[in-house]
């Protein structure tokens, strides 16, 4: 017997249904646009543009770096989450994308008219569609695997010898727990913890590990608790601060997670930082200041990625003229520049509201760059080829 078409099983990747699901995003879009958002620089509306631009070039997980950029202001915004559940449906992460949406429409009911689409967008392949068969059973819903809630890790972590591999195989061992990976969950800062610490960067990642643990909505969760305290014990091994590392692991002692752990924990109670290095030499380098090179320059915002790479995020072309004039994004302004210091300050347009804390002009072999530096570390890089 041959099932009818409501029968069919739906697919998240069907050509009618990604139709859709792009119209759906352009839709919203529109609607978006039609609140009259604020789009101004360091804006929500500013991220959201760039947001839309992954979007709509089906670069799903791309779309996630603007996404997350708009911080807590983001979490207040129907559209900010409205969109976020399109990112999430596209990577097919359904019950993310459904936590998404649910927050879109709280905040906004009228929204609910994209949950279709999501819904169906999101689901996977092998997940039939709510009508059967005549005659038969629905298949039952596949339930996510509870492992971030197990009382001991599904596997054991492997013996290392180097900070490198201790990271890795405490990376590999927090994704074997199945995190949650919606926007500022501990997943997220984990991620950022790990970027740190390969950085060398203990004091970074211990900002993250504090925000973090400020983030637990759940004092049960002593899963993402248990992770924590291992990465805050890696953080002082990179400090050197046998202390602090002591009071991390011992924090470890009543976790059901402490034996899966054994490997990591034994090689942070021994490790010992590399000691200092004589200064090598100081090689000659680029310095600001010089002639200032005109033309159109690229320009970037500066974002860590996973696993200690690069995630950045294009913000644009900034065209330069020596007459003391710029436009940026369609709009003209004017700045003035120190050709001794390489610093250039903007007087009017784009960059005068808010002026930046610091742009300076440096000029290497084949490259001239411009670099813009704001508040709460949002440092862009503007370049251009020189041949």
């Amino acid at each position: 017997m041959v099932p009818s078409a409501s029968a069919q099983v739906v697919t998240a990747r069907d050509p009618q249904l990604t139709q859709a699901f792009v119209a759906a995003v352009q839709d919203a879009e529109r609607a978006w646009l039609a609140t009259n958002p604020d789009r101004s620089f360091l804006s929500v509306g500013n991220d959201l543009n760039y947001a839309l631009g992954w979007l709509k070039s089906g670069k799903y997980s791309e779309a996630m770096t603007p996404l997350g950029l708009t911080g807590a202001k983001g979490a207040d915004d129907p559209f900010v989450q409205l969109f976020l559940a399109f990112a999430l449906a596209g990577q097919g992460k359904a019950a993310e994308a459904q936590a998404a949406l649910s927050n879109a429409t709280r905040l906004l009911p009228a929204l609910q008219s994209y949950a279709q689409v999501i819904t169906s967008y999101a689901r996977p392949a092998s997940t039939p569609a709510a009508s059967t068969t005549a005659g038969a059973k629905p298949t039952p819903p596949q339930t996510a695997s509870p492992a971030a809630t197990k009382p001991g890790l599904s596997l054991t972590a492997r013996p290392v010898t180097t900070m490198t591999a201790a990271l890795n195989e405490t990376e590999r061992l927090w994704a074997s727990t199945g995190p949650s990976r919606a926007m500022f969950s501990t997943h997220w800062h984990v991620e950022q913890i790990l970027y740190d610490l390969r950085q060398q960067n203990p004091a970074g990642a211990k900002v993250q590990i504090s925000a973090a643990r400020k983030a637990l909505t759940t004092p049960q969760n002593q899963t993402d608790r248990a992770f924590l305290d291992l990465l805050d014990a890696f953080a002082a091994a990179q400090q050197g601060n046998r202390t602090q590392v002591t009071q991390a692991l011992s924090a470890l002692t009543g976790s059901p997670h402490r034996q899966a752990l054994q490997p990591l924990t034994d090689f942070l109670s021994t490790y010992q930082p590399p000691k200092a290095t004589a200064t090598p030499a100081p090689v000659a380098s680029a310095k600001p200041g010089g002639p200032l090179v005109a033309g159109n320059y690229s320009c970037w915002l500066e974002r860590p990625g996973l696993n200690g790479s690069r995630n950045d995020v294009p913000r644009g072309t900034l065209t330069l003229r020596t007459n003391g004039t710029y436009t940026y994004m369609g709009k003209a302004g004017a700045y003035r520049y120190n050709a001794q210091t390489g610093v250039l300050t903007f007087t009017a347009g784009f960059f005068a509201n808010p002026v930046p804390e610091r742009t300076t002009f440096l000029k290497h072999t084949k490259t001239a760059q411009i670099d813009i530096h704001w508040a709460y570390a949002n440092d862009w890089s503007c370049g251009i080829n020189l041949n």
